[in-house]
């Protein structure tokens, strides 16, 4: 096992795009509570864990990243990585480290809501689903009130907000679909390397890689049981195949190389990224059993690791014909994509190429 320094430095280091130094952070076998703590105090960010059985294990858990003149998303990110959690805002600001689906909760108030939405089981059901990060805590409630009309909820300000969002969503049946908008920290794939990297130990490994890429970088848990490899100097771009090719999967988000992980995998939670989509589908089903089919195929081979997550969904709707998608932007495109293959191919062709090309993409072999 890699010799854990138990200690935080805050140190200059010449980044290799720049000639001006940047503040560089060293965590190396803190634990997460210290970690935090002294984040907070160098960083001006007010962070927490979450109280409760969310984060049992946490505070305890050894914290090992290196932050390169990072922006304060790339600290949520860097953080949350290391602790293989996600991350919220509470209403006064903290920012949030937690495990658990249900969100940090602002103040609570009751209000009763007008909407043409019927007040069915089903939309009942349909609401709490897609609201319930918003609605984990006992105090909180939702309902249809007599005839439907009316909507009665306890949510605080969010939770109230989003459900006035999703109401109006169901009530008008429109097509909608989120912008894709690209990350703005995104790094430059075809600049390279200032140098190659190679150590014997990961406290000294993460910081000459940080060294080499002028990027953040964070490990996720149990990254220190093998050894990490050498890596020539090459494209940014090309890190993450490169190490994944070594037995190190590594993904670059916001900025910071998230090693232990293949996936490009957002930690903010998911809910909060979550936009609703309502995408038309009658010119490619005939009824409600190939619409099944469709949603289906599309949960298994569209993002499948999107659909089990906190207040995702896709549904068919018979009225308006079309899908409901509740997921982030990437996910709802390429949902939209698959339903372009399958306008092009026909139902049944569609999915099978969706199928084919899910395989192609898990082994390229």
């Amino acid at each position: 096992m890699a010799r854990t320094i138990i200690a935080a430095l805050l140190v200059l280091l010449a980044g290799p795009a720049t000639a001006a130094e940047s503040a560089v952070l060293v965590i190396d076998g803190r634990p997460a509570n210290e970690a935090i703590a002294l984040l907070g105090r160098l960083t001006g960010q007010n962070h927490s864990l979450a109280p409760g059985d969310a984060v049992i294990g946490l505070a305890d858990r050894p914290v090992r990243l290196v932050l390169a003149g990072a922006s304060p998303s790339a600290v949520r990110q860097a953080l949350a990585h290391a602790l293989a959690c996600w991350w919220a805002r509470s209403a006064d600001g903290i920012v949030i480290y937690q495990r658990g689906a249900v969100l940090p909760l602002g103040p609570l108030s009751s209000r009763t809501i007008s909407s043409g939405l019927p007040g069915t089981v089903a939309n009942e059901r349909r609401l709490c689903q897609l609201l319930a990060p918003w609605l984990g805590d006992r105090r909180t409630g939702l309902a249809a009130v007599d005839d439907g009309s009316l909507w009665a909820a306890t949510l605080d300000a969010d939770g109230h907000a989003r459900l006035v969002e999703t109401l109006g969503v169901l009530e008008r049946g429109e097509p909608r679909c989120p912008p894709l908008i690209g990350d703005p920290e995104a790094v430059d794939p075809d600049r390279r390397m200032a140098h190659r990297v190679a150590a014997l130990e990961w406290p000294a490994y993460i910081v000459a890689l940080a060294d080499a890429t002028g990027l953040s970088i964070s490990c996720a848990p149990g990254i220190e049981a093998g050894k990490p490899p050498a890596l020539d100097a090459c494209r940014l771009g090309d890190i993450p195949a490169r190490l994944g090719e070594r037995g190190v999967p590594a993904a670059i988000v916001h900025g910071v190389i998230c090693l232990g992980t293949a996936a490009s995998e957002e930690r903010e939670h998911p809910a909060l990224r979550r936009r609703l989509a309502l995408l038309p589908v009658r010119h490619l089903v005939r009824d409600d059993v190939e619409a099944t089919l469709l949603v289906e195929d599309l949960r298994r081979h569209v993002a499948p690791q999107w659909w089990p997550q906190p207040a995702a969904a896709l549904q068919y709707l018979p009225v308006p014909a079309a899908l409901l998608v509740a997921a982030d932007p990437a996910t709802v495109h390429a949902v939209l994509d698959a339903l372009d293959l399958v306008d092009l191919l026909g139902l049944e062709a569609g999915l099978a190429a969706l199928a084919d090309r899910q395989r192609t993409t898990r082994d390229p072999r």
